[in-house]
């Protein structure tokens, strides 16, 4: 058994189905998704309607043109409060190998899915005005046409998914080039700072069930453990290790409500000593015990 089954994340091999097809968009209405995480990256833009999307343990009011760059391994969640419909773009991690010169170019790239999908505070900010909505509402209206916005994986050919990689490599090109790096932007003055410190978030979102100290979190962003705390605790306004267990406990609460594990065997899944630690742990963030969380309509 791999990680990605331990931790009943959505994993690629649930959407992409051959080595060709890369990406996957469809049209969710009514969008109510309880808390998860998945192996791929998502682009998410709010077509219509209201409703909270919860990540990084925040709750995002939202409406039309929010957007949100959903990083690997992040559980998050949308609850629909009226009508709440959202545009998915599911991108495989191959993506990114095959096209990483052209993406590479693209100056807002690395703002976009290397800072800014990373940092909490920038997770807000990110709204396409309604011209920047009307072209990329262009792009969906191609895959609309051409039966790209199916989600089924089985009954898609190799000149589908061409295509469909092609008009998503369009998307996230016209994203960064017209909306992250426009000097409207609130993310178009990220520092050399911001980019360190994602580091360190990246690696607590992909090794969450890990032993994890700020000693290599500093390496990892050639930072001095001073220097790298304060910076942390500065952007993310947490310090790193109250951040990795608020990671666990998101990881705890997707696997006490998808499956039957003992308090023991998630505990292990998801890097705490062991059932007690865990179940104190918990208790002391949610403020109930996992089995009353497991238990309850939350």
């Amino acid at each position: 058994m791999n990680k990605n089954d331990k931790i009943k994340v959505w994993s690629d091999r649930n959407f992409f189905k051959k080595e060709i097809d890369l990406t996957r968009c469809y049209t969710h209405y009514n969008c109510s998704v309880s808390l998860h995480a998945h192996t791929f990256y998502e682009i998410n833009i709010v077509v219509a309607g209201r409703g909270i999307h919860h990540i990084f343990n925040t709750n995002f009011p939202v409406a039309r043109g929010n957007m949100f760059i959903i990083p690997q391994n992040t559980p998050h969640s949308y609850h629909n409060d009226d009508n709440l419909t959202v545009r998915h773009i599911l991108i495989a991690d191959g993506f990114f190998a095959k096209h990483q010169k052209e993406l590479e170019a693209l100056s807002g790239f690395s703002t976009l899915f290397k800072v800014q999908s990373f940092l909490p505070d920038f997770t807000s900010l990110l709204k396409l005005d309604e011209a920047q909505f009307k072209t990329v509402d262009g792009f969906w209206r191609i895959l609309e046409l051409n039966s790209l916005d199916d989600d089924r994986p089985d009954i898609r050919s190799d000149e589908i998914c061409i295509l469909s990689n092609s008009l998503v490599l369009s998307i996230i090109s016209f994203l960064c080039k017209e909306y992250l790096v426009s000097e409207q932007s609130p993310v178009a003055s990220v520092s050399d700072q911001h980019l360190s410190i994602s580091k360190s978030i990246e690696y607590i979102t992909n090794h969450y069930d890990d032993k994890i100290s700020t000693t290599h979190l500093a390496a990892l962003c050639n930072m001095s453990e001073s220097s790298f705390l304060r910076s942390f605790k500065s952007l993310i306004h947490s310090t790193p290790m109250d951040y990795l267990i608020s990671q666990r406990i998101a990881h705890a609460k997707i696997l006490l409500k998808t499956g039957d594990d003992s308090m023991a065997t998630i505990a292990q899944n998801t890097g705490f000593f062991d059932s007690a630690h865990f179940t104190k742990t918990f208790k002391r963030i949610t403020g109930m015990t996992p089995l009353a969380y497991r238990n309850s309509t939350t």
